[in-house]
């Protein structure tokens, strides 16, 4: 007889977090009980971890071992099993897993920028904002499918050339300050300096236009460069859609 919960625990079990009860299956002429839910176990863990490494093309291209890939998805599904509907949000938590890992530094940044794009594509569309409203110095943020990354290696160009299907580039060691950024249904990123950066990074944090090139100041902007190039920066922002202004 099976046990009351038992719904509850053979999701457990098929998930990989609790043993089998060979009681529980009949068995048949092909397979025995153990062998039916075994069935049923590899092909989650098969599913799910092909739904992980879809979520993160780049990071699977550059590490380019099998062996280790399936390490690292599986110990991660493993401490992280899906808690939604959708498979989309399966690779959510990936990269705070890794960095719990003994993994290169482009590894991170490569799994930060695949998730980067992932979740803008599918982020909400904010208003667009003229560049003639700039003048009237509007409180800001930046519109919802806009992902901030400081980098230091070009995964980006590497990512790329994976997503394009062209011969993949030597990976360089390098700072980069990068947008990831949504237009007309397609992901796009753009290098800006760390002072453009900087400024994005304090209006996505919700300060005032002032504010924001205050802290940008604060965080290691040149003013002098702010001085020079905000403009261009700021019709950038307007002509890209990186902006909103709020209402």
């Amino acid at each position: 007889m099976l046990p009351a919960d038992w719904r509850a625990r053979m999701a457990e079990i098929v998930r990989g977090a609790e043993d089998p009860d060979a009681s529980w299956f009949a068995g048949g002429v092909v397979l025995g009980p153990l062998d039916q839910i075994g069935v049923y176990r590899d092909q989650y863990r098969l599913r799910l971890g092909d739904a992980v490494r879809d979520e993160l093309p780049g990071f699977c291209a550059l590490v380019d071992d099998a062996e280790r890939i399936d390490e690292l998805v599986f110990a991660y599904l493993a401490a992280h099993p899906s808690q939604s509907y959708t498979l989309n949000r399966i690779a959510d938590a990936f990269p705070a897993f890794l960095a719990t890992q003994d993994v290169p530094q482009a590894w991170l940044e490569m799994v930060a920028l695949d998730r980067a794009v992932m979740d803008g594509f599918e982020a909400a569309e904010g208003h667009t904002i003229r560049p003639e409203q700039l003048a009237t110095t509007p409180r800001l943020r930046l519109q919802p499918h806009v992902r901030l990354l400081r980098l230091q290696h070009d995964v980006h160009r590497f990512r790329s050339a994976v997503i394009s299907d062209e011969p993949l580039p030597e990976l360089a060691e390098q700072a980069v300050c990068l947008v990831v950024f949504r237009r007309a249904l397609k992901m796009r990123h753009l290098e800006v300096p760390p002072s453009c950066l900087a400024v994005l990074e304090a209006i996505g944090e919700g300060a005032a236009l002032g504010d924001a090139l205050s802290e940008a100041v604060a965080a290691g902007a040149d003013p002098s460069v702010l001085q020079e190039r905000l403009g261009d920066w700021f019709r950038l922002f307007a002509e890209r859609d990186l902006v909103e202004a709020t209402r």
